[in-house]
């Protein structure tokens, strides 16, 4: 499939942003992903970004329900202080992106790292 205008242009933003934010390194919060470069494979763009060790909040939550339902079941880990740091390491991304004019369109767990 060839990709159309609007999605190359998409793409093109998206790259454009994540570019910026990479060079901006000394201001940009360090909760936002920093891209170390692009490539083109066929009709595919790739990304190459920093290594995060961790797992995704939507993974987080998934373990966390199997182990309260499951059989090895435990406390919650994510209490109220827990909450409110991801909370505020995610609006401090957001303020930042928003001041620099750009709207993440894609804010979900899977985007979150823990």
């Amino acid at each position: 499939l060839q990709p159309d205008q609007h999605h190359l242009d998409m793409v093109w933003n998206e790259i454009s942003a994540l570019k910026a934010i990479s060079a901006a390194d000394k201001e940009a919060p360090k909760v936002l992903l920093r891209s170390k470069g692009f490539y083109l494979k066929e009709n595919s763009v790739g990304m190459v970004t920093e290594f995060l060790d961790g797992i995704d909040l939507e993974r987080g939550i998934k373990i966390w329900e199997m182990r309260l339902y499951g059989p090895l079941a435990t406390n919650n880990p994510f209490s109220n202080p827990v909450i409110a740091k991801i909370m505020a390491s995610v609006l401090k991304g957001l303020v930042y992106l928003h001041k620099n004019g750009w709207i993440h369109c894609d804010v979900k767990p899977a985007n979150i790292m823990i």
